[in-house]
C-alpha cells in the first residue's frame, strides 16, 4: 500500500515537471507548435514506461539524449531558424526526471556505500545551481540539470528489479545505437544534410567544428557537438573489447566508431581508446587476445581512410601538431582560458555558481563567455575551491570502492568492472581539457557506472543471504 501511494505521488510529481518544462519554454519563447507536439508525444511515452518499471525506461532516456538533437535540428531547418533553447533541448532532462518514479518507490534500498561519495558530489553541485538560478535567473536550471540529472541512473539501476539480469541485453541495444550515430556521421561527414549544415552555421560553431562544407566538417553525428560524440563513440569502442562474447554486429560497431571517431578529429577521445585498450590488456591479461580480429578490421578501414579519403590530411595535421604544442591553437587557447579561469576563482574562492553558460557575462568578468574547456578550471569556477574538494573526494572515492570491488573474491562481470574503473579513471584525467561528466556524456558515464554497482549489489545481498560476509 506504501510502495502504491509512492508510486502516484511519483507520477504526480513527474506530470508536473513536465508541466514546469513547457511553461518554462513557453516563457523563455521556445515553444513551438512542432517542438510541443514532439515534446508531449516522447515525454508521455517515457512517462509511461516509468509507471510500468518497463525493462526498456533506461534505453528509452539514453536515447533521447543521443538522438534529440538531430531531432531538433531538423525541426529547426523545417521551422526557419536556429534557436539557443527550444523544448527539444530541455527533453533529455525532463524524461530524465521520469527515473524518480520507480526511484521513490523503493529509494530505502540504496546502499550505503553509493550514497556517500554521491551526496558529496551532490550537495555543493545542488548549492552552486541555487546560487546560480539566484545570480544568472532561471535558465540556470537547465544547465544544473545537466549535472546533477545524471546522477539519477546509478540510483535507478541499483534499486531496479530488471537489473542486473537486463544489463547485457541493454549494452549490446546501446552499442546499436552508438554504432548507428557512427554510421550517421560518416554520411554527414560526406554528404551534410542541410539541416546540419544550416545548425552548425547559425549556431556559431564554424570555429571549433569546422566549415559546412563537405569532407571538411568535423562530425557529430546526431549529437551536438564533436567532442561529446566522440568521447561515445570511444566508449563503444571499449565497450566491444571488454565483452566476454564478441557478436557479429558488434564489428559493425567498431568499424562505425572507428571511421566517425577519427573523422571528428578530437585527439583527446582517441587517447581514451589507446589508453582504455592499454588498460584493458593489463587487467583482463590474455583474454584480450580474442579481439585480435576487432583491432584488425579497424586497422584495415583506417588505412584507406588515410590514403584515398580527404580526411588523411587533415588526421594527420591533427597528429602532428600534437608534437609541437607552442603550434597548437588549441591547447595555446585552453591555456589562456585556463590562466583567466584561476584568477578569478582566487578572487572569489567560493564559486560563481552553475548557469554561467547561460548568462550573456561572467560575474566578476567584462568579457562574454562562449565556453570553458578546462574541466577543473569549470569545477572551480562554478562550484568554488571547497565545493570543487568535496567534488573531487566523492569521485575518488567512488573511483577506490571500483577497484576494491573489482579485485574482491566475489568479483562478478570482471570485463564490465574492468571498464568502469579505466574509465573512471579516464574521465576523471580528462578534467584537465573539459568536463565531460556532465550532460550526454555524463549520462552514459554514469548508466555503465551504474550497470556495474547492480551486479555488486546483487552479488552483496546473495552474499549476505547465504550467510557470507560481503
Amino acid at each position: 500500500m506504501n510502495e502504491q501511494r509512492r508510486k502516484i505521488e511519483a507520477i504526480i510529481g513527474y506530470l508536473g515537471i513536465v508541466a514546469i518544462s513547457i511553461a518554462a519554454c513557453q516563457k523563455l519563447n521556445a515553444l513551438r507548435i512542432t517542438d510541443l507536439l514532439f515534446f508531449t508525444v516522447i515525454a508521455g511515452c517515457i512517462g509511461w514506461l516509468a509507471t510500468r518499471n518497463d525493462r526498456n525506461l533506461m534505453l528509452a532516456v539514453v536515447c533521447v539524449w543521443i538522438l534529440s538533437p538531430l531531432l531538433r535540428r531538423m525541426v529547426d531547418w523545417q521551422s526557419g531558424g536556429f534557436r539557443p533553447v527550444t523544448a527539444l533541448s530541455v527533453l533529455p532532462l525532463t524524461v530524465t526526471t521520469s527515473l524518480l518514479v520507480p526511484i521513490y518507490q523503493r529509494f530505502d534500498h540504496f546502499p550505503r556505500w553509493l550514497l556517500q561519495p554521491f551526496l558529496l558530489m551532490g550537495v555543493p553541485t545542488a548549492i552552486a545551481g541555487a546560487y546560480g538560478t539566484l545570480h544568472y535567473g532561471p535558465s540556470s536550471i537547465f544547465e544544473t540539470g545537466k549535472w546533477l540529472l545524471p546522477f539519477l541512473l546509478p540510483f535507478y539501476l541499483v534499486n531496479s528489479d530488471h537489473f542486473p539480469a537486463e544489463t547485457p541485453r541493454l549494452l549490446h541495444r546501446l552499442g546499436l545505437v552508438v554504432g548507428a550515430t557512427a554510421l550517421y556521421a560518416i554520411f554527414q561527414y560526406a554528404f551534410l544534410p542541410p539541416w546540419d549544415a544550416r545548425w552548425l552555421v547559425e549556431s556559431e560553431m564554424t570555429t571549433s567544428m569546422g566549415r559546412p562544407e563537405r569532407f571538411s566538417v568535423r562530425v557529430w553525428g546526431t549529437m551536438n557537438a564533436c567532442g561529446p560524440a566522440s568521447i561515445i563513440w570511444a566508449f563503444a569502442i571499449l565497450l566491444v573489447y571488454a565483452k566476454k562474447q564478441v557478436q557479429f554486429s558488434d564489428l559493425g560497431v567498431v568499424a562505425c566508431c572507428s571511421v566517425a571517431l577519427l573523422i571528428s578529429r578530437v585527439r583527446a577521445s582517441w587517447a581514451i581508446v589507446v589508453v582504455g585498450i592499454g588498460m584493458l590488456l593489463i587487467l583482463l591479461g590474455s583474454s584480450l587476445g580474442r579481439k585480435i580480429p576487432l583491432t584488425a578490421i579497424a586497422v584495415a578501414l583506417i588505412i584507406p581512410l588515410f590514403i584515398f579519403s580527404p580526411a588523411g590530411d587533415e588526421i594527420s595535421d591533427r597528429i602532428e601538431t600534437m608534437s609541437d604544442l607552442s603550434s597548437d591553437g588549441s591547447f595555446q587557447t585552453r591555456l589562456s582560458i585556463a590562466e583567466t579561469l584561476y584568477e578569478q576563482v582566487w578572487e572569489n574562492p567560493f564559486g560563481y555558481g552553475i548557469g554561467f553558460r547561460s548568462s550573456d557575462k561572467v560575474a566578476g568578468a567584462s568579457t562574454k563567455v562562449v565556453a570553458i574547456d578546462n574541466g577543473i578550471g569549470e569545477l572551480f569556477y562554478s562550484l568554488g575551491l571547497i565545493g570543487s574538494t568535496s567534488w573531487a573526494v566523492g569521485f575518488l572515492t567512488l573511483v577506490a570502492q571500483f577497484y576494491r570491488l573489482l579485485t574482491a573474491r566475489y568479483r562478478i562481470t570482471h570485463e564490465l568492472g574492468a571498464l568502469v574503473f579505466i574509465l573512471s579513471v579516464v574521465m576523471f584525467s580528462r578534467l584537465i581539457i573539459n568536463l565531460s561528466l556532465i550532460g550526454l556524456t555524463g549520462v552514459v558515464f554514469w548508466c555503465l557506472i551504474g550497470l556495474w554497482c547492480s551486479y555488486q549489489t546483487s552479488a552483496s545481498r546473495t552474499l549476505a543471504y547465504s550467510g557470507v560476509p560481503a
